[in-house]
Order: C-alpha cells, then structure tokens, then sequence
C-alpha cells in the first residue's frame, strides 16, 4: 500500500518555524539595541461622529495592572501580563504566549474631551472611549471694546 503524503501539512509547519525564528530573532535584535523585551498587544481604533474608540486585546492581564495616560494627543497603555509560576517542575515542549511589560502609544487623529474619558476590561478586551473635543462650528462675533483715549 502507497503511503500518502499531505504536503500542506509540511508547508504550514514550515511557516510556523519561519514565523518563529523571526520573532525570535526580533526579540534579540531588540535587547541587542537595549530594547526592553516584551510584547505588543493588538490594537483597533476607530471612531465616529462623536467619539474615538480604542480597543486592546490583553487576555490574561488583571485590571489592576493596566495604566492609560493621555498626554499630548497620545494614548499611552501600559501593562504587565504576569505569568502564573508552576507548582511542580515543567519542561515546554512549546511556548508561544507572551509576558512581561507592554506599552503601546497611540496618536490620536483629533482632540479629545479628557474628563469623559471611559475604559472597560471585559473578557480580555480593553475598550477606550475619548469623545471628540468640537469647537464652536458657528460663527461667533468678537466686539470690539472702545479704547479708553
């Protein structure tokens, strides 16, 4: 009997094993240039009539150890995903989940209203709500005052 091969099976573990040979060597190059080592939670942003929408992927990292700061016009996240140490000794056969510190600096595209700022962490997403700052859209007319001569 013919033993039959499926090579896309290969292929795609061949793209496993690029994909990660070139995180890991992202990873060093970044310590080589004194990079701090960590990892990059995905990010939406998107936006509305009335408000910027902000969006973060962090499964696994506690509410308390989140921080977000605007400071001129950029949306600064931080955060640590820690990891849960192991009660008995273990060997990885495969580690592909990332932890350490993160930080992420977002530019936003159109002033925002500080103090209505609102976040939430629900099931490892965490969604930032900036509405957008609208000046006065009408004409507004300045008088003139008399001098005093």
């Amino acid at each position: 009997m013919a033993k039959t091969s499926f090579p896309y099976s290969r292929t795609v573990s061949l793209e496993e094993e690029i994909d990660q040979l070139v995180k890991e060597l992202f990873a060093h190059s970044r310590e080589f240039f004194g990079l701090s080592r960590g990892w990059l939670p995905r990010v939406d942003v998107k936006e509305d009539k009335e408000r910027i929408i902000v969006e973060v992927e962090v499964p696994g990292v506690a509410r308390e150890d989140l921080n977000i700061y605007l400071k001129n016009g950029i949306l600064v996240i931080t955060g640590v995903k820690r990891e849960k140490p192991s009660r008995r000794a273990v060997k990885f056969l495969r580690l592909e989940r990332e932890f350490g510190s993160f930080q992420r600096d977002i530019l936003l595209p159109v002033p925002v209203v500080v103090e209505e700022a609102e976040a939430t962490l629900v099931n490892g997403l965490l969604r930032i709500r900036l509405k957008k700052y609208k000046a006065a859209q009408e004409a507004v007319r300045i008088p003139i005052k008399p001098s005093n001569k």
